[in-house]
């Protein structure tokens, strides 16, 4: 199948799973021929993608997904299940070959300056991501940036990916 290029981009959960995008390259393909898609996208999209990425696959697992309205929450989404509510940023990852990095810090402005602050336990409940078509969660860890390894490390420190899993996660709560 020829591929085609066109600029919108389509999203249903039956293939939201075969998205990849990759942050260096600003380029979403869909894998297994079905369409692809390109389009020189800036942070603020491939962050939509996550979002969008990240709510199907919770209303997959069963959840009720909340979205505000407007951009000035600390969280992107509500998500309730058994009358449990728990908030949620999402956040993309930057993967490389060890794991990926996930930034875990927003932006104030102050009489002009910009300053990076780490988000909260008052903030957020929980982080989300989104990496290689897996998707993690994990809690407020004070920090502005946290890396997560997908391959073997010596240190026990270092966070594991296949400890945060999502569907592991959601299933404790």
């Amino acid at each position: 199948m020829k591929s085609s290029f066109v600029p919108c981009i389509w999203l249903c959960s039956s293939v939201g799973e075969n998205v990849g995008l990759s942050w260096k390259s600003n380029r979403i393909s869909l894998e297994k021929g079905l369409i692809a898609l390109t389009n020189t996208l800036n942070p603020s999209q491939i962050g939509d993608i996550t979002e969008l990425k990240c709510q199907a696959f919770l209303i997959e697992q069963g959840w009720n997904v909340l979205v505000p309205v407007g951009n000035h929450q600390k969280y992107d989404v509500v998500i309730e299940k058994n009358s449990k509510f728990y908030k949620i940023q999402i956040k993309h990852a930057l993967p490389d070959e060890t794991g990926f990095l996930v930034r875990t810090k927003y932006e104030v402005r102050d009489n002009g300056k910009v300053k990076k602050q780490a988000y909260s336990v008052e903030d957020v409940d929980y982080f989300m991501t989104e990496c290689h078509n897996k998707f993690y969660m994990f809690p407020v860890f004070g920090t502005v940036e946290t890396k997560f390894w997908t391959v073997s490390t010596r240190l026990s420190t270092q966070k594991q990916a296949k400890d945060f899993k999502a569907e592991d996660i959601l299933s404790t709560l």
